[in-house]
Protein backbone atom coordinates (compact mmCIF):
# COMPACT_ATOMS: atom_id res chain seq x y z
CA UNK A 1 0.00 0.00 0.00
CA UNK A 2 1.43 3.35 -1.08
CA UNK A 3 0.52 6.46 0.87
CA UNK A 4 0.17 9.72 -1.06
CA UNK A 5 1.67 12.53 1.02
CA UNK A 6 1.06 15.30 -1.49
CA UNK A 7 -2.54 16.04 -0.46
CA UNK A 8 -3.25 18.26 2.51
CA UNK A 9 0.26 17.94 3.86
CA UNK A 10 2.02 19.89 1.11
CA UNK A 11 1.73 23.62 1.43
CA UNK A 12 3.20 26.41 -0.60
CA UNK A 13 5.66 28.79 0.91
CA UNK A 14 3.50 31.70 -0.17
CA UNK A 15 -0.24 31.69 -0.31
CA UNK A 16 -2.14 32.91 -3.30
CA UNK A 17 -4.40 35.91 -2.98
CA UNK A 18 -8.09 35.59 -3.79
CA UNK A 19 -7.55 36.81 -7.36
CA UNK A 20 -4.88 34.14 -7.94
CA UNK A 21 -1.88 36.48 -7.97
CA UNK A 22 1.16 36.04 -5.80
CA UNK A 23 1.55 38.58 -2.97
CA UNK A 24 4.17 41.25 -3.67
CA UNK A 25 6.69 42.72 -1.31
CA UNK A 26 5.95 46.35 -0.54
CA UNK A 27 8.27 48.70 -2.39
CA UNK A 28 10.48 50.91 -0.31
CA UNK A 29 10.84 54.42 -1.59
CA UNK A 30 13.85 56.44 -0.63
CA UNK A 31 14.33 60.18 -0.84
CA UNK A 32 17.29 61.46 -2.86
CA UNK A 33 19.02 62.38 0.41
CA UNK A 34 18.62 58.83 1.72
CA UNK A 35 19.90 57.41 -1.58
CA UNK A 36 23.05 59.54 -1.49
CA UNK A 37 23.61 58.54 2.15
CA UNK A 38 23.27 54.84 1.32
CA UNK A 39 25.64 55.21 -1.63
CA UNK A 40 28.17 56.84 0.68
CA UNK A 41 27.67 54.11 3.29
CA UNK A 42 28.36 51.44 0.67
CA UNK A 43 31.43 53.29 -0.64
CA UNK A 44 32.87 53.43 2.88
CA UNK A 45 32.20 49.73 3.46
CA UNK A 46 33.85 48.82 0.16
CA UNK A 47 36.88 50.97 0.99
CA UNK A 48 37.18 49.03 4.25
CA UNK A 49 37.51 45.79 2.30
CA UNK A 50 33.94 44.52 2.06
CA UNK A 51 32.55 43.32 -1.24
CA UNK A 52 29.87 45.32 -3.04
CA UNK A 53 27.20 42.61 -2.59
CA UNK A 54 27.90 42.37 1.15
CA UNK A 55 27.90 46.16 1.58
CA UNK A 56 24.61 46.41 -0.32
CA UNK A 57 23.06 43.71 1.83
CA UNK A 58 24.10 45.54 4.99
CA UNK A 59 22.60 48.76 3.59
CA UNK A 60 19.34 46.96 2.87
CA UNK A 61 19.32 47.17 -0.93
CA UNK A 62 20.13 44.79 -3.75
CA UNK A 63 23.25 45.14 -5.84
CA UNK A 64 21.30 46.10 -8.98
CA UNK A 65 19.74 49.04 -7.14
CA UNK A 66 23.18 50.19 -6.01
CA UNK A 67 24.48 50.34 -9.57
CA UNK A 68 21.33 52.08 -10.83
CA UNK A 69 21.50 54.66 -8.03
CA UNK A 70 25.23 55.16 -8.57
CA UNK A 71 24.60 55.88 -12.24
CA UNK A 72 21.92 58.44 -11.39
CA UNK A 73 23.19 59.99 -8.14
CA UNK A 74 26.90 59.19 -8.20
CA UNK A 75 29.08 62.11 -7.19
CA UNK A 76 26.30 64.12 -5.53
CA UNK A 77 26.54 65.38 -2.00
CA UNK A 78 23.52 65.17 0.34
CA UNK A 79 22.99 68.95 0.06
CA UNK A 80 22.95 68.75 -3.76
CA UNK A 81 20.42 65.91 -3.71
CA UNK A 82 17.96 68.04 -1.72
CA UNK A 83 17.44 70.38 -4.65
Amino acid sequence: MTTDLTGDFCTRRTERLEDGKEPEMPKKTFTPEQIVSKLRQIEVAVSQGKTVPLACKEAGIVEQTFYRWRKEYGGLQVEQAKN
